[in-house]
C-alpha cells in the first residue's frame, strides 16, 4: 500500500511541476520535454510548495526502500 502511495505522490508531483512550468510566463518558447524532466529531477523548483513535496517523496521513498529491506532481513532470519 506505501509503493501506491509512493507513486501517486510522485505522480501529483510530475503533474504538479508540468502545470507550475506551464503557466509561468515563456517569452520565447516552451522548454523542451526533456529540459523540463531534468529541471524536475536535479533543479530545486522556485515554488516552495513543490519544493517541500520534492524532499518529502525523496524521504518517503526512502524510507520504503528501507522498510522492505528491513523486513526481507528479518524474514530472513525467523527462518533460520
Amino acid at each position: 500500500m506505501l509503493i501506491i502511495a509512493l507513486a501517486g505522490a510522485f505522480f501529483l508531483y510530475v503533474a504538479l511541476y508540468f502545470f507550475y512550468e506551464a503557466a509561468g510566463p515563456n517569452l520565447d518558447s516552451p522548454p523542451p520535454f526533456l529540459v523540463a524532466v531534468r529541471d524536475m529531477i536535479l533543479a530545486q523548483p522556485d515554488f516552495a510548495a513543490l519544493a517541500i513535496l520534492k524532499w518529502g517523496l525523496i524521504i518517503f521513498a526512502f524510507y520504503v526502500v528501507s522498510d522492505a529491506l528491513i523486513a526481507f532481513v528479518k524474514r530472513s532470519r525467523k527462518g533460520k
